[in-house]
């Protein structure tokens, strides 16, 4: 069949044209030419015009004709680690050995095109006697897909597996998609085999240095006696604890629960591993890998209240929800102690990480300036001032407190109702940050109930950052009420406006969410106890330790000098084991919170170090190093027995069969294997093929010779 590339009436009408002509100057000539000599000069060089036009077309020919295809076979082989696991007194992995070697597949290769493939995470070609059962996880689902897309005239697969599946997809959804049938061989025992194994480990990824921690097992029994054992947790090779259990009958869970206690900061790797018993099918997962990050201590926040306020007592009450503080209370009346008595010397205060400050008078910080002074300025510590007009009340005659933000003498109260005025949008500061999203946390603070009140003062240190004011309705000058400065190691945060427990109150008691006035003081703490590093890069992952075939997730975040996340640079981060010199990238892409995400599957057992470099502009500006482990434990160690009821399905769904080892002769028999008729289309470009330009050429130059020879122009 003939078609055409380009509109056809203008080369027609050309083509016509340049006949005519052609025509018109050979019906006379001078000289005279012979009736023959002139009809052929003619021919020529139409013939030659012709073969142009056809180059100017651009025609295709179409060849349309049916072909047949010897049948093909995929023969996919389980290459995963749950395959060295022992089926009677041989390996799984035997038994598919044996499967290959029989005469199946030579009665097979007679009728049909036979390939094999390996798979656990992925799916590879591959020869019978080169696989290694290495796998730490197995997808049927990504296999199949896979095999669909590399090869889609498949009669058939045949898959030899024990079931095993613990990543991807639903393999029975993925089956019923398939332009082929399955024919499925289960290996391994349905039997529920002799083994004990750690099936769960509970622990915090986060701990504190000088505090035991609880560690969770659960440990499982199947086909094995309810006995007594014992099981032990070590470090680096040494035993740090043990304990002797009592391991529930076949079928059972046995909860566990042990403390440890850590005695150094930073990152500890440990082990829990309990005994091999005889007869046991597994004694990979007889042990179990975790690590904890040991902090220091918890933060330590000493609260002083001026009285017993409602500040004082929401404020607590939002304190003592708080794991991550330590907490310690004094309260006064004026200057009377009613709980506890404030530090006596510089040395007990500055054990407190934080000194909050709720409503307390002049007098009661009258005599401890210069501890206050030296705890922030020299310890490099915090203090939040939480304040109402009872900080006026008796005030002394002099009060020198350097690290006070503002001039005590020049403070007066006011007792009008207002909302914070502030200088910037309040998304733009952290600690007024009460909603990620801008439109949101402009809304949260429209929505919050007015205070009632507030200390306004004209003696605002001119170091100071105002974060809200007051602004009068009379059009007078912005008081700042919500300051923040830092004085030489430390910083100070203080509230002039009240009250503040109206957001957690009010919003209650109304039915809507006052999960701001928590939000604004998480803010407030974190802004004062965060290390004054500036900008920096860092890189965690989702776990420290992980399983043999888990994918590991990894986040970095590069934060500016005022502590806001950026994504303007580029960001590399690669992954090795401490053991070997090989390294892989991993892509990091940044996320709506303008951190950076990413993820490796399927790294080996061992110790991993990952490092990342941000740079800008070709300079880098920020570099960090994280640690994690994969385990020997594998997913691949929970595939016990043969899933019949898996194989089954995905067989049934596809329109193939499963087999058991008994019974996989059967399969050449079973496989309806015809030839597939497949219809081809064959196309050439007849413009495109240089013999005829070339013959155009030969015709016009013939013409021109023989023009010549009679004495034509």
């Amino acid at each position: 069949m003939l078609h055409f590339q380009e509109h056809l009436l203008l080369p027609l009408a050309i083509l016509i044209l340049l006949i005519a002509i052609t025509l018109l100057v050979y019906r006379r000539t001078t000289p005279a030419l012979a009736p023959l000599t002139r009809t052929s000069l003619t021919l020529l060089r139409i013939l030659a015009i012709l073969l142009l036009a056809l180059v100017l077309v651009r025609p295709l020919l179409g060849l349309n004709y049916v072909s047949k295809m010897r049948p093909k076979i995929a023969v996919l082989l389980d290459n995963s680690a749950s395959m060295k696991l022992k089926y009677g007194n041989l390996p799984r992995s035997s038994l598919e050995d044996s499967i290959l070697s029989s005469g199946v597949w030579k009665e097979l290769s007679h009728r049909a095109q036979v390939e094999f493939y390996s798979f656990s995470d992925t799916l590879r070609p591959t020869k019978p006697g080169q696989l290694d059962f290495s796998g730490n996880s197995t997808s049927l689902s990504n296999a199949l897909l896979k095999l669909q897309k590399i090869s889609p005239q498949l009669s058939a697969a045949v898959i030899i597996t024990d079931g095993g599946n613990n990543s991807g997809p639903d393999p029975v959804t993925s089956a019923g998609q398939l332009d082929f049938p399955i024919y499925s061989i289960g290996v391994g025992s349905e039997e529920i085999p002799a083994d004990l194994a750690i099936a769960d480990l509970k622990y915090p990824p986060e701990v504190y240095l000088g505090r035991p921690v609880t560690i969770e097992l659960s440990i499982s029994n199947t086909g094995l006696a309810e006995q007594k054992l014992s099981f032990a947790v070590s470090e680096a090779g040494k035993t740090v604890t043990s304990k002797g259990i009592r391991v529930s009958a076949s079928g059972q869970k046995t909860s566990v629960k042990i403390d440890i206690e850590p005695q150094t900061e930073g990152v500890h790797h440990y082990q829990v591993s309990l005994p091999h018993l005889e007869g046991e099918m597994n004694y990979q997962n007889n042990q179990r890998k975790f690590s904890l990050k040991v902090q220091k201590s918890k933060l330590k926040i000493l609260c002083l209240a001026g009285n017993l306020t409602w500040e004082y007592h929401f404020l607590k009450k939002f304190l003592e929800e708080e794991e991550s503080f330590e907490k310690h209370y004094v309260v006064s009346d004026q200057v009377k102690p009613l709980q506890d008595a404030f530090p006596a010397n510089l040395a007990q205060l500055s054990s407190h990480d934080l000194l909050v400050l709720v409503n307390p008078s002049l007098g009661l910080l009258s005599g401890k300036e210069q501890i206050l002074d030296d705890y922030v300025l020299k310890q490099g510590r915090t203090i939040l001032l939480i304040l109402d007009n009872n900080f006026l009340f008796r005030p002394p005659a002099r009060l020198k407190l350097q690290m006070l933000p503002f001039d005590p003498a020049k403070m007066t109260p006011s007792y009008l109702q207002f909302n914070f005025n502030f200088q910037e949008p309040a998304y733009a500061n952290p600690i007024l940050r009460l909603s990620e999203d801008p439109q949101e946390n402009a809304r949260i603070w429209q929505d919050l109930p007015p205070f009632l009140g507030a200390l306004l003062t004209t003696g605002a240190n001119p170091q100071a950052k105002v974060l809200a004011g007051f602004q009068p309705d009379d059009g007078g000058p912005l008081y700042p009420v919500l300051l923040t400065q830092e004085f030489g190691k430390g910083k100070v945060m203080t509230s002039l406006a009240f009250p503040f427990w109206r957001w957690d109150f009010l919003l209650t008691g109304l039915g809507k969410e006052s999960q701001a006035y928590s939000k604004f003081w998480s803010n407030a703490i974190r802004w004062l106890t965060s290390q004054k590093a500036g900008k920096g890069l860092e890189l965690t992952t989702d776990a420290m330790v992980y399983k043999a075939g888990e994918k590991v997730n990894f986040e970095a975040a590069y934060r500016d000098e005022l502590g806001e996340n950026e994504t303007g640079g580029v960001l590399k981060v690669t992954v090795k084991k401490v053991s070997s010199t090989v390294q892989r990238e991993v892509a990091m892409l940044p996320n709506s919170e303008k951190e950076y995400i990413g993820s490796l599957n399927y790294l080996e057992p061992g110790d991993y170090v990952a490092e990342a470099a941000y740079s800008i502009d070709g300079k880098i500006t920020g570099k960090a190093r994280h640690e994690f482990q994969i385990e020997e434990y594998s997913l691949e160690d929970q595939t016990l027995t043969m899933n019949r009821q898996l194989l089954t399905q995905m067989a049934e769904v596809s329109g193939g069969k499963f087999y058991t080892i008994q019974d996989y002769r059967d399969l050449p028999k079973d496989l309806d294997l015809k030839e597939k008729k497949v219809e081809k289309q064959k196309s050439w470009e007849v413009w495109n093929q240089p013999g005829i330009l070339v013959f155009a050429l030969f015709l016009l130059s013939l013409e021109w010779f023989l023009r010549k020879r009679q004495q034509l122009p």
